[in-house]
């Protein structure tokens, strides 16, 4: 079973990026999801800032994943 989960890290410049880059992301994100994906967004910030909380947030996301999924 694929559990279909993307985890994308956003660097600074998601913060300031343009509407249409936005746009894009939206678009993106959106394609992925008809095509089953989850895109769960982890800001750069964060992993820079508190590594050890992201990844110990990480298994968290795919349990909740996978009970989306009727998985496990």
């Amino acid at each position: 079973m694929e559990l279909k989960l993307i985890l994308e890290v956003d660097g600074a410049e998601h913060l300031t990026q343009a509407q249409a880059e936005r746009e894009h992301d939206r678009i993106r994100d959106d394609a992925l999801a008809r095509e089953g994906y989850l895109v769960v967004r982890i800001s750069g910030f964060d992993v820079r800032s508190e590594p050890e909380r992201v990844c110990q947030g990480t298994p968290e996301r795919v349990r909740e994943r996978m009970r989306e999924l009727g998985v496990g």
